[in-house]
């Protein structure tokens, strides 16, 4: 019967050893868990960030290939009217100079 007390608070210190271990593998695994939902948090919203500068980037770029397109515009024009006032100030060039021959 004396064995069997043994037996029974051998038991009993065994199962509490187990539970304590147990307890604190649930609790270290709940603390991970913590860590990783906030490292979960920061990469979502890093991305959210992420997301945001890549569409403002997007915008920029669409508006400075929209000025670049009119500058050119504007540049194919210039050439243009400046190609005019040559071919002008040329033929009234000649126009002054075939007065002076006459």
């Amino acid at each position: 019967m004396a064995d069997a007390k043994r037996f029974a608070a051998a038991d009993r210190d065994d199962v509490e050893g187990r539970k304590r271990r147990l307890a604190a593998r649930v609790e270290e695994l709940s603390t991970r868990a913590a860590t990783r939902a906030t490292q979960i948090t920061n990469a979502e919203r890093r991305i959210e960030s992420l997301r945001m500068t890549a569409a403002q980037a997007g915008d920029s770029l669409l508006r400075l290939h929209g000025e670049q397109k009119q500058a050119e515009e504007a540049l194919v024009h210039q050439s243009e009217a400046l190609r005019r006032r040559e071919a002008s100030e040329h033929e009234l060039l000649e126009s002054s100079l075939g007065a002076r021959a006459c």
